[in-house]
């Protein structure tokens, strides 16, 4: 069983790689709300079910939060995108782009949806 300390500090940190501002903001805020409101409770049987009711949302920011650092660009379609820094934080576009990013990019692909394929290559053990 997960400790409420360690709930909160999963939470928060999982809130804090959402890559939309207001969302992230917004989750933050009922994070910290939610455990404020609840700190004082003494009944084992509402603790127990409001560390239930945190897991379930931990596993649903796990799943809409990006698992690692993503890298800046802009793709043809005019979407902005961010990254994460070495700091946590997320920052939109100014990312510094490499030899092979640029190439790419003059090829007309997107830099991002290159790495994916790349990614998937690798999950399907191609090339071993």
């Amino acid at each position: 069983a997960i400790h409420a300390k360690e709930l909160y500090k999963l939470l928060l940190r999982t809130a804090r790689t959402l890559p939309d501002p207001l969302k992230r903001q917004d989750t933050i805020h009922a994070i910290k709300d939610g455990f404020r409101q609840s700190r004082n409770e003494t009944d084992n049987a509402r603790v127990e079910e409001l560390l239930h009711e945190g897991q379930s949302k931990l596993e649903f920011l796990r799943i809409i939060a990006p698992r690692r650092p993503w890298h800046v660009s802009s793709s043809s379609t005019g979407r902005t995108r961010y990254h994460v820094n070495e700091d946590g934080k997320v920052v939109a576009g100014g990312a510094s782009s490499s030899a092979g990013e640029k190439a790419i990019k003059d090829q007309g692909l997107d830099p991002a949806d290159v790495e994916r394929h790349h990614r998937l290559v690798r999950r399907q053990q191609f090339g071993r």
